[in-house]
């Protein structure tokens, strides 16, 4: 019998473009695009509507990259999961020559 466990998001990869195309823009700026993709991340969801122009346009830029990181991080914990499973009962040989 599998377990279904819950796991939870503790943490997000930030692409460095989203920083650089944020770096000279207002402070206020900055922190709704962040909070944005941080909400995105985490959560999977943000409401697009309610950001400012400036800061939907910078969000939408990266969401595409986002997805990418979490789709290739979800592949890399499934192969995981599959070669963990694979070598689950061998014995390892105590005395290797």
């Amino acid at each position: 019998m599998v377990e279904e466990r819950e796991t939870k998001k503790t943490g997000w990869v930030v692409p460095a473009d989203s920083v650089e195309a944020m770096r000279d823009e207002d402070g206020a700026l900055f922190k709704e695009a962040f909070i944005a993709m941080h909400d995105y991340n985490m959560y999977g969801t943000v409401d697009v509507k309610s950001l400012s122009p400036a800061a939907r346009v910078l969000f939408n830029s990266f969401k595409n990259a986002m997805d990418a990181n979490a789709r290739r991080y979800e592949e890399r914990c499934r192969r995981n999961q599959e070669n963990g499973k694979k070598n689950k009962g061998k014995k390892k040989n105590a005395n290797p020559k």
